[in-house]
Parts: structure tokens; sequence; C-alpha cells
């Protein structure tokens, strides 16, 4: 196992980078955010998986060691392989997913490919208590009540990530008009 590579980007591809390490160049497969963050001429360090297959060798690539965590989570849910896996890291920052695993949040993984409605129930179900094992990130699911707050706001028109982020900020003790009332008033700032 190469658990990380750290050397100077000599080349990008399309999904890719070429990274030289002591005179030997490694391909390193990035989702396209990481792409995007890295420099030819540029030292990087990359968190790697090594994937061998009968036909083919590959090297996934995360900026951080919380990146590569999810990717070995993530290929531990039956039917979600390496390629699933990175697609799904590729969609957004490693606590945007988290947070969507641990509220069952499964608007979030639509349109992404090779992810059916069954492989993200499998994923919600398989991983849910799994998540909270990863230190960075402390989420906890919100309460059902919660829940229903939040789907009556995201119903108003509010992005679900910042309704939820609201939501629990809110005190305890309130009814759910109260909640409500007390949310919309911080989203409208």
């Amino acid at each position: 196992m190469i658990y990380f590579l750290r050397g100077e980007i000599i080349k990008k591809l399309f999904n890719s980078v070429v990274l030289e390490v002591s005179g030997v160049g490694y391909q390193i497969f990035l989702g396209s955010k990481e792409l995007e963050m890295v420099e030819i001429g540029k030292e990087a360090e990359f968190f790697t998986d090594l994937r061998i297959s009968d036909d083919n060798i590959q090297i996934y690539g995360f900026l951080e060691e919380s990146g590569l965590n999810l990717f070995k989570l993530l290929k531990s849910v039956s039917g979600v392989g390496p390629k699933t896996a990175f697609g799904i890291l590729a969609t957004g920052r490693v606590d945007k997913i988290i947070r969507a695993i641990s509220i069952a949040d499964k608007a979030f993984f639509k349109g992404i490919s090779g992810v059916g409605p069954k492989s993200v129930l499998k994923i919600i179900v398989e991983l849910q208590d799994k998540v909270g094992k990863l230190k960075e990130l402390d989420l906890k699911p919100i309460s059902t009540e919660d829940t229903e707050i939040v789907e009556a706001l995201e119903n108003m028109g509010y992005k679900r990530e910042i309704v939820v982020e609201v939501v629990e900020r809110i005190g305890k003790g309130l009814s759910e008009q109260e909640k409500i009332q007390q949310a919309i008033k911080l989203l409208s700032n």
C-alpha cells in the first residue's frame, strides 16, 4: 500500500496528474476540484489508494487524509466500487458528503454517475453509524422533529445544507412553529 506520495507535479491530464517522485512519474487520479487546486511545477502531497485489477493499476489521490478515509468507507459498502466512491467524492467537500449520509439526505446523491436509489440507501444504512468515526468532523444526525423543520424550510426554497446548519443552531425547547420562525430570521440575515 502506498499511503501518500510527495513530489513535483510535472503534467496535468483530464482527470489526473503526473507526480514525479525520485525520478519516477506516478499518474494519480484526482477529483475535478482537487485537480483545479494543483499547479504544474509545484510540489504536492497526495494521500493515496492503490487499486490493482487484472488489467489495470490505478492510484486515487486526495489532498486531505479525510478524503482518503471517506473513500475507504464508501468502498466498504456492498456494490460500491472505487470508481463510484471516487465519483461521490468528486461531487463536493468531505464534510458535506458526511453530513448528507448522517442526515439521510438522499437528494444529495441524485445525478451522481453509478449511484442509483438502491445504492444511496445502502450507503446511508451501512455508513450512518460509521461516519462519526471520522474524527475530523463531529456530525450527529438531526432529530425527526428537526428533519420535518428542515423539509418545511426546504419547501420554502431554502437550500438544504444551509437549512440543516441553521436548524442545528436553534435553541432546544421551542415549538416547531417557533423553530421555523427563528430559522427564517437566521436565514434572512
